[in-house]
């Protein structure tokens, strides 16, 4: 019930505050004790990047209600800072981006999230930040729906199961992945490998399947052992698992299941089983 109170409370605030001109809500704050000016609050919000964090960071006086505080800072965001990255609005398309996928509307996810991701890769590049988990560590507590390291890969996920359903994602697939390694290439190793994972499917729906087949080489050879390296690469030539019917393939379907049965050392079974699945195919 506090909840509900607190946020009635600032809804009713916010709505105050934008019927009020600029030069009226830093009255207000001035009066309880907060003595700044328009290029003081630039200046903060330019350093936090966060309505919720600029909010706190004012000294007013005591007894002073934090909704006044808040809705005085997400009105004055709205007029003074709209160039700015800000944490809250990306949170919200990541929100909104949630709850269209729990509703079924996974394109119009995708859409939220792709425009959030813009926003963030743009943000990134102005900051000079090159591992995603920098930004997890520097974003306020409880602003974001979920962390980013997890989110990045939600997207991936999301784009990747999509793309065999609508190939006219491969490209956007394609984009996201490549963005990503460009913009955080000191993340953790498994985010930037199933970055580039990804990255071959895309280019196998697209049809390109020499830069495909050379990033798959790569991930071969840098983890022979791991038999669905081999695996989800020998399925893009395969009769029964192809994304793209025009790269069909069985014979060079089978030499990368057989390069696998060479190095693998887990998973050999299912090798065997998708070089007899060829056999049936055929």
């Amino acid at each position: 019930m506090a909840d509900s109170r607190e946020t009635s409370t600032l809804s009713t605030e916010i709505e105050r505050m934008t019927t009020l001109s600029t030069q009226e809500i830093f009255a207000e704050l001035h009066r309880v004790g907060v003595d700044i000016d328009q290029e003081v609050f630039r200046k903060v919000a330019g350093k936090h990047h966060s309505i919720n964090a600029v909010a706190r960071r004012w000294e007013a006086n005591r007894g002073t209600s934090p909704a006044l505080l808040t809705a005085a800072t997400v009105a004055l965001w709205d007029r003074l800072c709209t160039d700015l990255f800000c944490w809250e609005d990306f949170a919200s398309l990541m929100r909104k981006g949630i709850e269209d996928i729990q509703s079924g509307n996974r394109m119009q996810a995708l859409d939220k999230w792709l425009n959030a991701w813009r926003s963030l890769r743009n943000f990134a590049v102005e900051q000079s930040v090159r591992d995603i988990s920098v930004f997890d560590a520097q974003v306020m507590e409880n602003v974001l729906p979920m962390d980013l390291f997890s989110w990045v890969q939600d997207v991936e996920m999301e784009l990747t199961n999509q793309v065999d359903e609508f190939p006219q994602l491969a490209q956007a697939l394609l984009d996201y992945t490549t963005s990503f390694r460009d913009t955080f290439p000191s993340s953790a190793t498994p985010i930037l490998l199933n970055m580039q994972s990804a990255q071959s499917v895309a280019l196998f729906v697209l049809g390109d399947a020499a830069a495909a087949d050379a990033i798959c080489e790569e991930l071969c050879n840098a983890y022979p052992d791991d038999a669905w390296t081999f695996i989800d690469w020998g399925d893009e030539y395969s009769p029964r698992y192809h994304r793209n019917p025009a790269l069909v393939d069985v014979e060079k379907a089978r030499r990368i299941y057989e390069r696998g049965l060479a190095t693998a050392t887990e998973d050999v079974e299912t090798l065997h089983e998708r070089i007899a699945s060829l056999t049936t195919e055929a």
